[in-house]
C-alpha cells in the first residue's frame, strides 16, 4: 500500500504533495547489480497518528522503486495556529486597510 493510502487509512490527512523531477543524485546509488545516478524525486507532507509511521516506513523499505526516504517529524498539528483563523484574520486586516484607504483617498 501506498504512503498516501496508508496516511489516510490511519484517519490522516496529505497536505502537500510535490514531484521535483527527474534530477541528478549528489552520489551513485548502489544496488544489487544496479547503479542509480538519476532519480525521480518527490515530497509528500502528511498528518496522521504515529502508529501509521511503521507501516508507512515499513512500506517504503520493501519498494524496490524506492531508493532513499527520510520521514520528519513535525510539531504536531494542534500546536500549530488554525490556519483558518490566520487567513481570515489576514482577509480582515486587509479589507480594513482598503477601507481607510478608500475614505483618505475620497
Amino acid at each position: 500500500m501506498g504512503v498516501g493510502k496508508v496516511a489516510l487509512s490511519h484517519n490522516g490527512v496529505i497536505t502537500d504533495v510535490r514531484s521535483y523531477g527527474d534530477r541528478k543524485l549528489a552520489y551513485t546509488v548502489r544496488r544489487p547489480g544496479e547503479k542509480h545516478t538519476m532519480a525521480n524525486m518527490w515530497q509528500m507532507s502528511f498528518a496522521t497518528k504515529g502508529g501509521a509511521l511503521k507501516e508507512i516506513e515499513h512500506g517504503l523499505r520493501v519498494n524496490e522503486q524506492v531508493l532513499r526516504w527520510i520521514v520528519l517529524k513535525r510539531e504536531m498539528l494542534s500546536k500549530l495556529p488554525n490556519t483558518y483563523k490566520v487567513a481570515r484574520k489576514a482577509e480582515s486586516a486587509m479589507a480594513k486597510r482598503e477601507a481607510s484607504a478608500v475614505t483618505t483617498a475620497t
